[in-house]
């Protein structure tokens, strides 16, 4: 499922390497949850580059 989900997020936000950051970060936050809905903040962290930590605190910072 890890695999299959990296393909979609290369494949949709076109980035392989790199870490995102700023703005960048809940953009790419929302488009994994599109892809998979009920995928885990550690999955989206380890997808993304960041912190377990970086993806709370972004979702929380979206919800306000």
């Amino acid at each position: 499922m890890v695999d299959s989900i990296y393909f979609l997020s290369e494949q949709f936000l076109g980035e392989t390497t790199g870490r995102p950051t700023g703005k960048a970060t809940p953009k790419k936050i929302l488009a994994l949850l599109k892809i998979q809905p009920s995928i885990t903040q550690r999955l989206l962290a380890a997808e993304l580059g960041v912190s377990a930590n970086g993806i709370k605190y972004h979702i929380n910072k979206m919800k306000s």
